[in-house]
């Protein structure tokens, strides 16, 4: 996302860099994606994906450590995606909404979410935005989640909505995600270069 007082705040070479590096963040498009059939499409509440995550996710330049965010799945059907209010690009600080959009289940324990988030520079011009669709997949305990970016899509608008850009996200560093409940309180565990969480 590149910040400056154009038409057109955002990039795809910085999207990809950033959200696409990262699978959410979190980085939608225009096209969509064939998703199986599942007896059960209508009920949100009884879906793995459904209710709050401690999420750690990638800030938008790839060498920069990955950070906690709270990621809500409603049974509604609403989706908010808690992301720091600031982060570093390319061309230096920008500031950005939460991502907020809708869920739907994509099968049994994969969840498809679409969510948008407004970006601003310093000065409070808004720049423009990103849509970014994701599938994050639960666990089979139903405790976990993982979305490595293998299905992710990123569309970037410009300050007006106009979408300017529409590309997949490709892999990156996994977002992951732990279920919050009155026992557990604890983001997951980084990865490292290797993919093993480190202590």
């Amino acid at each position: 996302m590149e910040h400056r007082s154009s038409t057109s705040g955002l990039s795809r070479r910085t999207a990809l860099a950033g959200i696409g590096a990262d699978g959410f963040g979190w980085a939608v498009a225009a096209a969509t994606v064939a998703r199986p059939a599942m007896a059960q499409d209508d009920d949100l509440a009884s879906h793995p994906l459904a209710g709050t995550w401690q999420t750690l996710a990638g800030p938008m330049l790839p060498e920069t450590p990955m950070v906690p965010h709270i990621s809500v799945f409603a049974i509604d059907g609403t989706c908010t995606l808690f992301a720091p209010l600031s982060d570093f690009g390319p061309d230096g600080p920008f500031l950005q909404t939460p991502y907020v959009g809708i869920w739907k289940p994509y099968d049994e324990r994969r969840g498809q979410f679409r969510v948008s988030q407004t970006v601003s520079d310093l000065e409070g011009h808004v720049t423009g935005g990103v849509t970014v669709d994701g599938f994050p997949l639960v666990s089979e305990d139903g405790l976990s989640f993982e979305d490595d970016g293998s299905m992710v899509q990123i569309t970037i608008w410009d300050p007006s909505g106009a979408i300017i850009d529409s590309f997949p996200g490709g892999v990156g560093r996994p977002v992951r995600g732990r279920k919050l409940t009155f026992e557990n309180l604890a983001f997951p565990e980084p990865l490292a270069s290797d993919g093993t969480p480190t202590s």
